[in-house]
């Protein structure tokens, strides 16, 4: 707007100042050429002034526009690495989370494990207890020993040995947690 105006005011001015054709005959006054001669180095004067003036706010505009075009490309950059540091920041905490639920789940398939271990452990130790009771029950009831009686006895001393360290074992095992 203010370029329109001072354009409209050199216009304006240049238009007064024209020079005017004298006739070539005609006398001309000193005092009028000197006072011409002035009028024509002030309006020079003034449209260098009016050119600077325009070409000073045409350069200020420009100058503003680049640091408006800068200040957005850095809103624009901040905002990206805003995006990137927050998209980085929950690929860090999905993967942490992913790895405690891993570690859990791997705890728990753990002490799934060793409980299922121990309960057949007891089971096979029931199976042979019970076994080892049978033996002694078949022994008690015959009145003569004989050679199978002898034979369900080694067997009877084969079991209770590892049965009684197996026992052993597993209290040490337990004391040990």
């Amino acid at each position: 707007m203010r370029q329109l105006l001072l354009f409209a005011l050199l216009l304006l001015l240049a238009g007064c100042f024209e020079p005017t054709k004298e006739p070539e005959n005609s006398v001309v006054d000193p005092e009028l050429t000197q006072e011409l001669a002035h009028i024509d180095s002030t309006k020079e004067v003034e449209l260098k002034k009016l050119e600077q003036r325009v070409e000073l706010e045409q350069l200020q505009s420009d100058l503003l526009l680049k640091q408006q075009s800068i200040n957005e490309e850095y809103l624009y950059k901040k905002e990206r690495n805003l995006i990137l540091l927050s998209a980085f920041l929950i690929l860090i905490l999905a993967l942490g989370v992913y790895m405690l639920i891993k570690h859990r789940r791997e705890n728990r398939q753990k002490a799934y494990d060793n409980n299922l271990k121990k309960y057949f452990h007891q089971q096979e130790i029931q199976s042979r207890m019970r076994l080892a009771e049978k033996i002694i029950d078949k022994i008690q009831d015959s009145t003569h020993p004989t050679e199978q009686d002898k034979k369900l006895i080694e067997i009877l001393h084969s079991v209770s040995t590892p049965v009684e360290n197996e026992i052993t074992n597993s209290n040490n095992q337990i004391a040990k947690k």
